[in-house]
């Protein structure tokens, strides 16, 4: 069996499992347990929303779930859990909270979401437009005649609109390339910035 086919079977069948356990608590679905095993809602629900991204639908019935029965969910024991795991599923937790608050009025989650880290905001129209823009200067700037002046220039003016939206959310990230990096060198230091801003983390 291929790398590839391996990973498929093994994401259909988590899937899988993952339906049967939440359809043993309620959520519409067809998949039917028969599973000997006590369910533990705490760590199933955390584990769902870092497997939400393959499976849609399940996600979204269980947030359906969440507005009707999250009174079950425990949460000291899901603050005891999330100190346990990485970043992104603080930020996961922090954004189904932020959700329950307006959608079910649970006084639970609202008395206690500042105590789970909320994931950053972006403007994420401004954003992409910035990169556009950067886009858009890239593309000037491969004009042979363009100096290298000029091309960093209009690099750095670019980047700059990138830098600010990234500001205005609170995220920590490099400083955008300033005018201290010599014309002939800023496209190396460009380049390190998107790369770290922007790579494979």
């Amino acid at each position: 069996m291929s790398q590839k086919s391996f990973r498929d079977l093994f994401l259909e069948n988590i899937l899988n499992f993952l339906w049967r356990q939440w359809s043993a608590l309620g959520v519409l679905g067809e998949a039917r347990t028969k599973d000997p095993w006590a369910l533990d809602p705490e760590p199933m629900l955390l584990f769902t929303l870092e497997m939400g991204r393959y499976e849609p639908r399940l996600f979204d019935e269980v947030m359906d779930w969440l507005v009707v029965n999250g009174k079950w969910i425990d949460i000291q024991r899901l603050r005891g859990i999330l100190r346990e795991k990485e970043a992104i599923a603080r930020n996961l937790v922090g954004a189904v909270a932020e959700f329950l608050t307006k959608e079910a009025d649970e006084r639970k989650w609202r008395n206690h979401i500042e105590e789970i880290e909320k994931p950053v905001w972006i403007d994420w129209i401004a954003l992409y437009s910035a990169l556009f823009t950067v886009w858009t200067a890239m593309n000037e700037i491969s004009k042979d005649e363009i100096s290298d002046y000029m091309r960093s220039s209009r690099l750095r003016d670019s980047l700059e609109l990138v830098g600010n939206e990234f500001s205005r959310s609170g995220l920590d990230i490099p400083p955008v390339p300033g005018t201290d990096v010599r014309p002939e060198e800023f496209e190396k230091a460009f380049e390190a910035f998107i790369i770290k801003v922007f790579g494979a983390r």
